[in-house]
């Protein structure tokens, strides 16, 4: 009688373990902090909090796998000042947890998210005065360039790139990343939104050129957790 609850455990237990071998999804933010940008909106925060809301849904569709690794960092004045406002977040949602780290449950994940995105609107609040986008990009392929598994970048910001003109910035590069930009126009591209959308086009176009995978974008002002979700397929 014994006999199938030991197949039950160890099948659930060769499950788990199958799922922890598969490599994990990993999805770096970039955030824009300059002044061109920062303090964070109501809508920029929102949009940050439905990335938590979208990874369940990913996995559970299996668009990624079973794990993911969710890693929050700033966009400042110089790559070499980035800093990341929380640990990266672990996504493990697997049968058996015994002995396993990281987190398991969407509201735990959701919890985490929002307290990264609330320490990142704390540090907005003292914006930098120059935007060094490129830099935190290259900065951000190199952290996770020898990882296995597939990789995402979603940058949040409007793309209004600004470095001294004697400052020497990182070389745009990437390494097969796939890349979401999340833009939020400025004032002066609300009132010429054509030029600020070719403007996007051009970085997406840069990003390519440098070895990104396929890049896209989206209004902040649309990024639901749904569309998100569709996104990030």
């Amino acid at each position: 009688m014994k006999l199938p609850t030991i197949i039950l455990v160890v099948f659930a237990v060769t499950c788990s373990t199958m799922a922890e071998a598969q490599p994990s999804t990993r999805l770096t933010v970039l955030v824009d902090l300059s002044r061109s940008f920062a303090p964070l909106r109501d809508e920029d925060t929102s949009a940050l909090r439905a990335i938590g809301e979208a990874i369940p849904a990913l996995i559970q569709n299996e668009d990624w796998p079973q794990s993911a690794v969710v890693v929050f960092a700033t966009i400042v004045d110089s790559a070499l000042n980035t800093t990341m406002p929380c640990r990266s977040i672990e996504y493990k949602p697997t049968l058996v947890g015994v002995g396993k780290s990281g987190i398991r449950r969407p509201k735990e994940l959701t919890k985490a998210i929002g307290e990264c995105v609330d320490r990142l609107v704390g540090m907005s609040q003292t914006p930098s005065q120059w935007t060094d986008i490129s830099g935190a990009i290259s900065m951000a392929s190199r952290w996770g360039k020898d990882e296995p598994g597939r990789k995402w970048l979603v940058v949040l910001s409007d793309f209004d790139e600004s470095i001294p003109s004697n400052f020497k910035p990182l070389a745009l590069k990437l390494s097969g990343e796939d890349c979401l930009l999340l833009y939020r126009p400025n004032a002066n591209a609300l009132r010429e939104p054509g030029p600020y959308l070719e403007g996007i086009t051009r970085w997406k176009d840069h990003l390519k050129e440098a070895g990104a995978g396929k890049v896209s974008d989206m209004a902040i002002a649309g990024a639901t957790a749904a569309l998100l979700q569709q996104q990030l397929r």
